[in-house]
């Protein structure tokens, strides 16, 4: 069930990406701010359509005043992602993606210490299997090979900003790294806090809300009129919201009951960001790049046939 969930994550998060790129105005200032607003919109939406299989929101409430950390995941990840949506002005979905990416590898090295931390690494290690930890090398090392900063480095001359655009999908990627490990945290069973998958979902949903409404009211200062995002509808960005909304849906239900390996699963979500974007962006890549996709597909099989099978 895990890697199912963990799997419609992956492919809505990475075609999300090119729905952003190909809604992005790199001219217009303002660009972010209303994909936040629609990201705002659709978290909200889904976080009611969920309440009927979570708690009320007063019980809710006295979880989050008893455990302030549950806040700051959500918090800093809307946040982060703002920086991403800002990027996607600068950068190529292709190079986007794969930086964004990286966390999923320091977030499984973290999980791991922290299972040392707990006194419970002898009990992760009993339960994977060599192809498990085949799978994990190549997972890993075909992010780290596609992210080689020198092959980007030589592309980023092709943006305003040069290697300085870098600065939103690297900030965005240490950020994921701490709402990935912390979120496992909270939903496992090592941490007696008794929040539940939907009940956290709904936590992101506020935030997102918030920061749709401050979005909101920050474009309609700028414009000097109250913005109307469903008039001239972006499609793109509508699709993008959503799949990023439904998305961390499935993958905090994923995370609580496999938290390790998902965090592995859903590092290479920028296979399919660069497999929609060479049919749909046109946008092409090196023999290299080819091979490190290649890599991190075959891991992802092998993890999956572990599971399936």
């Amino acid at each position: 069930m895990w890697f199912i969930l963990a799997l419609i994550a992956v492919i809505g998060w990475g075609v999300e990406d090119v729905f952003v790129r190909a809604g992005t105005n790199n001219q217009d200032q303002l660009n972010q701010y209303r994909m936040g607003v629609i990201s705002g919109f659709f978290f909200l939406a889904i976080g009611v359509l969920a309440a009927p299989w979570a708690s009320g929101w007063g019980e809710l409430f006295n979880l989050v005043v008893a455990n302030p950390i549950l806040l700051m995941v959500p918090v800093l990840y809307v946040t982060t992602l703002i920086l991403s949506y800002t990027g996607f002005r600068y950068l190529e979905a292709g190079i986007m993606a794969p930086l964004k990416n990286a966390s999923g590898c320091f977030s499984t090295i973290m999980f791991l210490l922290w299972y040392a931390y707990i006194g419970k690494i002898e009990a992760v290690w009993e339960q994977i299997s060599v192809i498990d930890i085949i799978s994990t090398v190549l997972i890993v090392v075909g992010i780290l090979a596609l992210g080689y900063v020198e092959e980007y480095y030589k592309r980023s001359r092709q943006n305003t900003l040069g290697f300085l655009a870098f600065v939103f999908p690297l900030i965005f990627c240490f950020a994921d790294t701490l709402d990935t490990v912390i979120c496992g945290i909270m939903l496992s069973d090592d941490v007696e806090i008794g929040i539940g998958p939907v009940d956290y979902f709904r936590l992101y949903s506020l935030c997102f809300a918030v920061e749709g409404l401050i979005s909101w009211i920050y474009v309609s200062y700028k414009e000097h009129k109250p913005y109307n995002f469903l008039s001239n509808v972006n499609f793109n960005y509508m699709m993008g919201g959503f799949l990023e909304s439904a998305g961390l849906l499935a993958y905090t239900i994923a995370m609580e009951i496999e938290p390790v390996y998902v965090a592995v699963i859903i590092t290479p979500y920028c296979v399919f960001t660069e497999l929609t974007a060479y049919f749909w962006l046109k946008e092409r890549f090196t023999k290299g790049q080819y091979l490190c996709f290649t890599i991190i597909i075959l891991g992802i099989i092998l993890m999956g046939c572990q599971e399936l099978f």
